[in-house]
């Protein structure tokens, strides 16, 4: 069960719906001005009730709500949500994140996801947040792991525990982003594995920076399944284009 006082210190918290208004905005005022704020994509309804992608319109006009990828294949994932459309300003702030260490930019979309996505997360109540992880060669040469730091500043506004033991990369897999949608399966064809079992049937979040094909959180969720989670749901902070 998630805590009754929102987050782990005792003080209110977003998840738990005792943070005010504004103290939200408090957050947001600390890491980005309002003029910058309204420059991200966002994305609202209509979007894939399967992957969290925003859906065309002429497909929610025709009275789908599967994008096109999750109308033509089985997810083993319950749901996932993503935060803003992977255009130019999405893609530029993501490459400064991963290639150029500005990582206050995970401070901001942490505070934004538990701020949109809060009451969405309370409804299943996770037993931990899961950073889908990168492969130790990477994390030596990056530093840090993206997902790992967004995990971690999520978890503490939502009062919930993080879990880096549980996922592991055994490949150094090729940029997804290099490859076509066959190719990236391929590519991650037993790059994930688990390296405990979790009891309990838990369900759990499962958060990335970047769906696109959402064959990275395929991968990821037939290892924690197979691992003992009862339901696996996930979180991105991007999400690229209903084909």
């Amino acid at each position: 069960m998630l805590p009754a006082d929102g987050n782990r210190d005792g003080s209110p918290g977003i998840l738990c719906g005792e943070g005010s208004r504004e103290e939200t905005e408090i957050l947001y005022r600390g890491l980005i001005c309002d003029s910058c704020r309204e420059t991200f994509a966002y994305i609202r309804e209509p979007f894939c009730r399967k992957c969290g992608k925003q859906l065309r319109q002429e497909r929610a006009e025709k009275g789908e709500c599967l994008c096109r990828d999750c109308a033509s294949k089985e997810r083993l994932f319950r749901q996932c949500r993503c935060m803003i459309s992977y255009d130019e300003t999405a893609r530029d702030i993501m490459a400064a994140v991963k290639y150029h260490s500005r990582k206050e930019f995970l401070d901001l979309f942490a505070v934004m996801a538990s701020d949109r996505l809060g009451a969405w997360i309370r409804e299943f109540e996770p037993a931990f947040v899961i950073p889908v992880p990168v492969h130790v060669s990477r994390l030596r040469t990056r530093g840090y792991n993206q997902a790992g730091v967004f995990a971690e500043k999520l978890a503490s506004l939502l009062g919930l525990r993080v879990r880096e033991d549980v996922l592991v990369r055994r490949k150094n897999t090729a940029a997804q982003k290099e490859l076509g949608a066959e190719e990236r399966l391929l590519n991650l064809q037993n790059a994930f594995g688990c390296a405990v079992r979790l009891s309990g049937r838990p369900a759990v979040l499962l958060v990335d920076d970047i769906y696109t094909t959402g064959s990275t959180m395929e991968a990821c969720t037939e290892a924690l399944l197979s691992a003992g989670a009862g339901e696996v749901f996930g979180l991105c902070i991007c999400a690229g284009e209903d084909a």
